[in-house]
């Protein structure tokens, strides 16, 4: 994967080591740079290659999983086993927040898909919106976020080459001349076959 962008996130150093793949270019150039400030209870939701990841602010951090168990609030509350049920203090309206990164099954509710774009995020102060699509952010620089709390940077470089890559599995090879395949395949038409 070859990574354009001036900023660094927290994934980008294995460019070094798994080697840059000029067909699988991560054009960041366009990069979502949050500068507001952000308040305990604060939300943000990414749509991750297919993955849906729940985060809260809390004490001068953003906090994911296993990490928001003990802001619980409601233990009894079963509406869904996989969400934390969070009540903030003074305040009327509770969060639901996932526990665990959802995989979206349904290509159709995918806003990766929609958007062509492996990383989207939408911040709310005020819970999640009926309708976020409208909020989305583009390429938001991951480390900002701690997001390396719930994707490792080998988890995140794979499925970033992934989503990517993943047009090269829809090709109708019967549609296409015999020049177009071999382009599709990374070959040169001119030098690749000829003796040398």
């Amino acid at each position: 994967m070859k990574i354009l962008d001036s900023k660094k996130d927290y994934y980008d150093f294995l460019q070094g080591i798994y080697g840059v793949d000029e067909k699988l270019i991560l054009d960041r150039t366009k990069s979502f740079k949050n500068k507001s400030t952000h308040k305990d209870y604060d939300l943000i939701r990414f749509y991750i290659c297919g993955y849906i990841v729940e985060g809260m602010y809390m004490n001068n951090d953003w906090r994911y999983g296993i990490e928001l168990e003990k802001y619980h609030t409601d233990k009894t509350y079963n509406a869904d086993k996989n969400k934390y049920h969070i009540i903030p203090n003074n305040h009327y309206r509770s969060i639901n927040i996932l526990k665990t990164p959802f995989k979206i099954t349904d290509d159709s509710k995918n806003h990766n898909l929609k958007f062509d774009c492996p990383i989207l995020n939408v911040l709310t102060s005020n819970g999640w919106h009926h309708d976020d699509t409208g909020y989305l952010n583009e390429y938001p620089i991951l480390k900002d976020y701690n997001v390396n709390k719930v994707f490792t940077a080998e988890q995140i470089w794979l499925m970033l080459s992934e989503f990517l890559g993943r047009e090269k599995n829809n090709i109708n090879f019967n549609n296409q001349s015999d020049k177009e395949k071999i382009i599709g395949f990374g070959f040169d038409i001119k030098t690749s076959f000829r003796k040398m």
